[in-house]
């Protein structure tokens, strides 16, 4: 840098050029503090690594060369020990008195390989020895490889996929439920989700009283997030041969969109069943047996997106073996050999003890049908005094049966539900329950009204009514796009 020249004065730095400031320091003394710093990375070693290749020396400059490590035969005497302490002191000393400011210290060049984390060595896992098939295993399958056949990969051809919009049912409890009562049928404010479902065409039909069943796969799961396997719906009716006919995809819409409406009721209505479980325990206490975890499997309404709008009701795959707990035209439940079930089989009918006391005797579940969690194709049974029929559906029959055929049992009497809301006397000896909750909640968290309230009384079964019914054929407009020309299933 050449100095500044003003007026006859020399200046030794200018403002202009700033100065750059190098450390010089010998070679005994950088091997001091560089040895006192590897120290301090890894205390075990006493060698100075320094990658001569990655840092090559200037022109003028001498090259940075490994340190020769230190050897010595047998002990180290007091004396070495105490001159290797005076050495790392000097590099200790040394290194604070260098300069703090990092762009300082960048340009010192002080250099160190990095060193690798404290701890064991991680050795790397032996590979094992293959152990070869047998010879004749493997003559054997290779004997066997030929040209696939045409009948064994002609059943590809009848596995189908489409594009489908699924307005999935909401999640509500009893308390949403009660206060909108419109939450399951009113389709077409739900916010559809896009989806392709996969199925074999030529998958055998299962067949209700009402639907068809075949099983599918989601391209996205929707219901669980391990599981994609689904169940896909659709409404039949019998011809005069006997032959079973897919509804056309209006007649489709307006029943699937009922069956979705009472599997939305029948889940809250299970809502209803473990609220009061909870409400109880502070006075029952723990019960001496097992009460199962049951619910309603989740589902939704997929249309296809293509020219033939077929219909889907989609709800979650069952697992295991299928069995119907109680029929929706008796009050009792079915007796099992495999006490799994049975146990099950006895809690549902709780339930529906439960259910019919807390909405006031205006509903409960039925035809209770599923697994051993999952329970699919409810039945609401409503009081047919709250309105024309059918409120639920076709299935909705025999109001009477659970008052005439309930029997109960350790459930019951251990939650202490009313026998005198299905017309029994209570045991001698045991205090008859509070009345049926009034409308106005009390301060121990109670229900909200039953049914019966939300629903109207007898004098207005008309007005009623129409909260439950499925689907209007306005709804089924605004989701296919297609006029409904076909007869009304519910008129």
């Amino acid at each position: 840098m050449k100095p500044a020249k003003t007026g006859g004065s020399t200046r030794i730095f200018s403002n202009k050029n700033p100065a750059k400031l190098y450390l010089a320091i010998d070679n005994p003394t950088f091997d001091k503090i560089a040895d006192f710093f590897e120290k301090l990375d890894n205390p075990d070693r006493d060698n100075l690594s320094i990658d001569e290749t990655s840092y090559p020396p200037k022109k003028g400059k001498k090259a940075m060369t490994q340190r020769k490590p230190r050897t010595t035969r047998g002990k180290k005497s007091v004396a070495g020990d105490e001159t290797e302490k005076s050495e790392n002191q000097d590099a200790l000393d040394m290194s604070q008195s260098l300069p703090r400011n990092p762009e300082v210290l960048k340009s010192t060049k002080l250099y160190r390989r990095a060193t690798p984390p404290p701890g064991p060595v991680q050795k790397k896992p032996r590979l094992e020895l293959m152990v070869s098939p047998d010879a004749s295993n493997i003559k054997k399958a290779l004997a066997q490889q030929s040209q696939p056949r045409t009948k064994a990969l002609k059943g590809l051809f009848d596995n189908t996929t489409c594009d489908v919009l699924i307005y999935i049912l909401p999640t509500a409890t009893w308390t949403d439920a009660i206060k909108n009562p419109h939450i399951f049928s009113e389709l077409k404010n739900i916010i559809p989700c896009h989806n392709v479902i996969y199925y074999n065409t030529k998958s055998q039909r299962t067949s209700g009283g009402f639907k068809t069943a075949i099983p599918g796969k989601l391209g996205t799961q929707i219901f669980d997030a391990e599981k994609r396997d689904v169940c896909l719906k659709q409404a039949f009716s019998l011809a005069e041969n006997g032959q079973k006919v897919i509804h056309a995809p209006i007649s489709q819409l307006s029943f699937l969109g009922g069956e979705l409406n009472i599997l939305g009721w029948a889940t809250t209505m299970m809502d209803i069943v473990y609220r009061y479980i909870k409400i109880q325990e502070p006075d029952v206490g723990t019960p001496p047996f097992h009460v199962p975890v049951m619910r309603f499997v989740r589902g939704g309404l997929a249309i296809c997106q293509n020219e033939t709008k077929e219909t889907y009701l989609v709800e979650e795959w069952i697992d295991g073996e299928f069995v119907k707990y109680i029929h929706n035209r008796s009050g009792q439940p079915h007796h099992f050999q495999n006490g799994e079930y049975d146990l099950r089989a006895r809690f549902l009918s709780f339930c529906q003890h439960v259910q019919f006391y807390k909405t006031d005797k205006a509903a409960y579940v039925s035809d209770f049908q599923g697994g051993l969690e999952l329970l699919t194709d409810p039945q609401i049974i409503s009081d047919p005094d709250l309105g024309i029929t059918p409120l639920f559906g076709d299935g909705n029959t025999n109001y009477a049966a659970l008052a005439k055929d309930h029997h109960c049992n350790e459930f019951c009497d251990f939650y202490r539900v009313p026998k005198a809301v299905l017309g029994q006397d209570e045991p001698v000896g045991v205090e008859a329950p509070i009345a049926p909750r009034s409308i106005t909640p009390t301060a121990k968290n109670e229900f909200p009204p039953g049914l019966s309230h939300v629903l109207g009384s007898s004098s207005s079964t008309m007005e009623g009514s129409k909260l439950l019914n499925p689907p209007s054929s306005n709804n089924i407009v605004d989701l296919t796009g297609i006029q409904d020309d076909t007869e009304d299933l519910y008129a």
